[in-house]
């Protein structure tokens, strides 16, 4: 095993003039060696790889610094020893340093190694760590979409992801959308940001093929889409001619939509065997609390109206 935790051999096997070596007739470029690397190693030496990665990042040639940008990554998902919170640390204070465009290595697709390394960042985040992911979707460091952020954070933050739905997306931003974990935040995603253009609906009609959902998932989300589906887009009960979405919430759980007129609702499930839903428009008061403490706050509540 290669010494990890020393930044001047990982910078060679970045150069690919260090092993382990990937068979040269698959390897495209040297970050082949640097998955081979990790296939044999520990938890303990992902964390000193990391270390090493991090530091090079600052590395004047930029080869060196795309390697290390798109190493981070992989030993992320190789072993999830990446400290979102720690490189973003380091990006800070690199500055305009990764402000340069990606050099040498095929896995690069951001306009910058900055971008490269955010996507990192997004997706090795933890739990907790809303604020560090809201941050990045806020000012898209490196030239970044909003839409590529938030793909990336989607499956660990979907709940951050439908609470700003409005705040940070488009209807065209459907890369968010089919990356959601499940169906009902899909369909909640959609609802928000409603109605989509045909190619947009065309284009999550591809994914969800390639992904395997169910049709009928497909053709509810498609209608919700379309802006088809008011049973999908209203809470249960409240009338008007006002606009909905669902701001938080969860599957068979307690529900809050806010309207486009400043509205906020409670849906909740009744007990029982019917699977009936029943919603109420929520006093100033309750409002304030919700906002205060989130959905939780409401647990009195939804417990009335499930009765």
């Amino acid at each position: 095993m290669l010494a990890a935790d020393d930044p001047a051999v990982v910078r060679e096997v970045l150069l690919g003039r260090e092993g382990p070596y990937a068979d040269p007739r698959v390897a495209l470029d040297p970050l082949d060696n640097l998955a081979v690397w990790l296939q044999g190693a520990d938890a303990a030496d992902v964390r000193c790889l990391a270390d090493s990665l991090m530091a090079l990042l600052a590395d004047p040639d930029p080869v060196v610094a795309t390697g290390a940008a798109l190493g981070l990554g992989m030993a992320h998902a190789s072993a999830g020893e990446v400290s979102a919170a720690r490189v973003l640390a380091v990006i800070d204070g690199l500055g305009p340093m990764l402000e340069r465009p990606p050099v040498g290595f095929n896995a690069a697709t951001g306009p910058t190694i900055l971008a490269d390394i955010t996507l990192v960042v997004a997706r090795s985040a933890s739990p907790g760590d809303d604020e560090l992911v809201s941050r990045l979707l806020d000012e898209r460091p490196g030239g970044l979409t909003v839409d590529a952020i938030a793909s990336a954070a989607a499956p660990r933050f979907p709940d951050l992801i439908l609470a700003g739905a409005r705040r940070w997306l488009t209807s065209s931003d459907t890369g968010t959308l089919v990356r959601l974990p499940t169906h009902w935040h899909r369909v909640a995603l959609a609802g928000a940001l409603r109605p989509y253009s045909g190619e947009a609906i065309e284009r999550v009609s591809v994914a969800a093929s390639m992904m395997g959902w169910d049709p009928a998932d497909t053709a509810a989300l498609q209608a919700v889409m379309r802006d088809d589906y008011p049973e999908l887009t209203t809470p249960t009960g409240v009338g008007g001619d006002d606009r909905w979405w669902i701001e938080a919430g969860s599957p068979y759980g307690p529900v809050v939509w806010r309207s486009l007129s400043g509205s906020v609702a409670l849906e909740v499930l009744r007990d029982g065997m019917a699977m009936t839903m029943v919603s109420r428009v929520l006093s100033a008061e309750l409002v304030a609390a919700y906002r205060a403490g989130g959905i939780a706050a409401l647990s009195a509540t939804a417990d009335e109206l499930r009765r």
